[in-house]
């Protein structure tokens, strides 16, 4: 699925929002740079599952 479909399905609009708001969690950023990290450089042989 697109990120466009998911949009659509969602009625989600980002292009549109005036501004966004940053998560409090303390530990935020370093959950971030993990699933950028895995994102680019994901283990050998990493599945992929998805839950909805």
């Amino acid at each position: 699925m697109t990120i466009d479909r998911i949009w659509s399905k969602f009625e989600l609009k980002p292009h549109l929002t005036d501004g966004f708001k940053l998560s409090t969690d303390p530990l935020f950023v370093d959950q971030v740079v993990d699933v950028v990290g895995l994102y680019h450089n994901p283990p050998e042989k990493a599945g992929c599952a998805v839950c909805g």
